[in-house]
């Protein structure tokens, strides 16, 4: 039977995450442990809701963007792409809060969207405990979530359909920079405000030579609904 598409779209986004994890020390992806003492109920111990699965289930989108070094791709088997112009509507943007934990060359992301409970169902603050006990180096980070209506195709994906786009740890500020032009020509999440914009890949490598990709948001202009 197939997913639901929220469902799917949540093992989308897991998929990307582990794609766009920027490689300090390894790319490699573990789950978490059986045996670990996060329990799978809100913060304060109560059951999962209806409304706790709503809010946690992240974009709906028609495919999910992952970078790398390389560039853009919408999907396994894709080739990959530098640049594409699509529309956001800012009041639809998403903000997620993050962990990034890595321990002997393996890395595990958790994420979510009301900061008490992952996307997963596991408390926030008994994973990043749960991590850092067990010695893992810890990030933990604000990001967010982009739906952008394509305005041009791009491969595997045509002009119309949406793609969502989530900037990791190191690509967060570019799109702060982004914000932050909107807001001083007046537009902005609050407003409603729904933009045009360039989105393009650009290439990253640090000290000990690995290389990845974050996305850069340039505004073209708020976009023309009339």
């Amino acid at each position: 039977m197939a997913n639901s598409p929220k469902l799917q779209s949540v093992l989308d986004q897991a998929k990307a995450a582990s794609e766009n994890f920027t490689p300090d020390e390894s790319t490699a992806l573990v789950a978490p442990n059986s045996n670990t003492n996060i329990v799978q109920t809100s913060e304060s111990g109560r059951k999962m809701s209806v409304d706790d699965l709503a809010d946690n289930s992240g974009m709906v989108v028609d495919g999910y963007l992952t970078v790398k070094e390389a560039g853009f791709r919408s999907g396994d088997g894709q080739p990959y792409f530098q640049t594409f112009k699509a529309r956001i509507d800012l009041s639809e943007v998403t903000v997620i809060s993050s962990i990034r934990a890595t321990l002997n060359g393996a890395t595990q992301f958790y994420k979510s969207y009301d900061g008490i409970m992952t996307s997963t169902g596991q408390s926030f603050s008994q994973a990043e405990g749960y991590e850092r006990n067990r010695g893992a180096k810890v990030d933990v980070y604000q990001t967010v979530e982009v739906p952008a209506l394509l305005l041009e195709d791009v491969p595997g994906l045509d002009e119309g359909k949406t793609i969502g786009i989530t900037p990791a740890i190191t690509g967060v500020k570019l799109w702060n920079a982004f914000y932050d032009k909107c807001r001083k020509e007046g537009l902005s999440a609050s407003a409603g405000s729904v933009v045009d914009v360039q989105i393009t890949c650009k290439p990253q490598k640090n000290k000990k030579g690995n290389e990845w990709g974050i996305a850069e948001f340039v505004l073209i202009e708020e976009a023309d609904l009339s």
